[in-house]
């Protein structure tokens, strides 16, 4: 059986292991480059931030380490994540897959019809990944 990546929604890093297996190199906060420890001091550090960089230069990952050390520290409970469909289908459980510091964090995608985006959003996880349609 061929599974369709781009049907199949995935609402937690256990259920895409089971299915996709684990990322053949998971790696850590020692991989990030100077401009994203930067970029990430300043997620964690600053009331609002903007993290304008082009596509590849790791913006993900940064906002991926800030999310988890706000709630490591008891700074907030959830975290909702606004994304392109695509991206909020594949990029951010890939990227939460990959990064060491991420993978404990429980995760929803909350992307389909009415009935899947209301069973995603009544689970209980740290971080809720919808797609900008989906945001009124």
């Amino acid at each position: 059986m061929v599974l369709n990546r781009k049907k199949l929604p995935l609402f937690d890093l256990a259920s895409r292991e089971l299915i996709f297996g684990k990322p053949d190199r998971i790696y850590t906060y020692d991989d990030f480059e100077p401009y994203q420890r930067w970029m990430s001091k300043l997620c964690i550090n600053l009331k609002y931030v903007y993290l304008g960089a082009d596509m590849g230069l790791g913006k993900t990952a940064t906002a991926l380490k800030a999310a988890s050390i706000w709630l490591k520290k008891g700074k907030c409970r959830r975290v909702m994540i606004i994304a392109p469909l695509n991206v909020a289908n594949h990029t951010w459980p890939d990227e939460i897959a990959k990064w060491d510091f991420a993978r404990d964090l429980t995760y929803t995608v909350v992307t389909g019809n009415e009935e899947q985006r209301i069973w995603a959003l009544n689970r209980p996880s740290q971080l809720v990944i919808i797609n900008r349609e989906n945001v009124v």
